[in-house]
Order: structure tokens, then sequence, then C-alpha cells
């Protein structure tokens, strides 16, 4: 009688996993960028689902479903922060969510220093500090930087000014060292 029975839960993929991280790194550049991402909230799509509506409709509906979904993730792990204004919805992002974005374009950076050339950073954050240390060393694994030793870390990407906010949005400024090196070998 198991084989009967019909399953309630959607199987979560690797892929559904990718599209939502690619929403939310959507939505948190949106917000750096100055947009606002949200629909008008006092429209109410499933009543064209309840009486009949076309396939563009219905599409529309649940990327608007997702797209809520997203912003109550967002909310949830407060990388965003919300205020009225008279009718205006006002969406911005909080310190937190500041930090994962630079992160995120840190990680994603791309433009490399000149031939030879490394950005090194150096850190030794105490124990106090321990999630700005651990967002750090995740960054630098994310990032697919070179690990030195245990607290230093090097890449060739020009990411030296965005380290530099990163490291003063984590408060660790007193800790961690960024150099500019030519590589020898």
């Amino acid at each position: 009688a198991m084989k009967d029975t019909i399953r309630l839960v959607p199987k979560v993929t690797k892929k559904k996993i990718s599209q939502t991280m690619k929403r939310t790194k959507a939505l948190v550049a949106m917000l750096i960028d100055g947009a606002h991402p949200l629909v008008d909230i006092v429209d109410r799509p499933w009543d064209r689902l309840r009486y009949g509506s076309d396939l563009e409709s219905i599409d529309a509906y649940w990327e608007k479903v997702a797209h809520q979904r997203c912003l109550a993730r967002l909310k949830k792990k407060k990388w965003i922060q919300q205020r009225k204004r008279g009718q205006e919805l006002i969406l911005e992002l909080t310190s937190e969510g500041t930090i994962y974005a630079l992160g995120q374009k840190i990680v994603a950076a791309k433009k490399k220093l000149a031939k030879g050339k490394i950005c090194l950073i150096s850190f030794d954050i105490p124990e106090s500090a321990r999630k700005a240390r651990n967002t750090l060393r995740k960054i630098f694994k994310d990032g697919e930087f070179d690990c030195i030793h245990h607290s230093a870390w090097a890449t060739d990407k020009d990411i030296g000014r965005d380290m530099k906010t990163l490291i003063r949005l984590l408060k660790i400024e007193d800790w961690v060292s960024v150099f500019f090196a030519e590589k020898v070998n």
C-alpha cells in the first residue's frame, strides 16, 4: 500500500537550491543598486487564478510568490528591514545584509591585479569576534583564495578596497591587515 501514496512534499533538488540562491543574490543586488524589488502588494493574483487566467498570468503569479518568499527569507536572516513612509514600503539592507552583499562582491570579483602581484590578508582575530572571523574565512574559501597559513590568505584579484570596507563593517580593523605584494616565486 506504500507504493500507492502520493508525495505531498516537493523533493528539494540542487537545482531548486541553486535557483533560490540566485534569486537571493539578485534581490540583494537590486537593493544595493537602489531598485525597489517589491511588486504592488495590494494586487491579488490568486483571484485571477480562481476565476480563470492565461498561462502568462499563472507564471507571473508563481514568480511573484517566489519573490515574496525570497524577501521573507531575507527578513528572517535580518539582511533587510522594511519600513513604511505613507503608502510607500521601503526596503533597506541591514549591516548584516551589506556584509553578505560585499562578501558576494569579493567572491565574484573578476578584475585581476598586475601580473605577479597579490593581495595578502593576514589576521589574528580573538575568540570574542569568532563570528566575524568565520565570515571572513568563508569568503576566502568561497572566493578560492590561497590559504598560506590558517590566518593568512592571498589572491590575485583586485579586492583591496572592498576588503577594507568589509573589515570596517565587521569591526575587526585592529586584527586584520591587507597588503599588496609581489610574488617572487
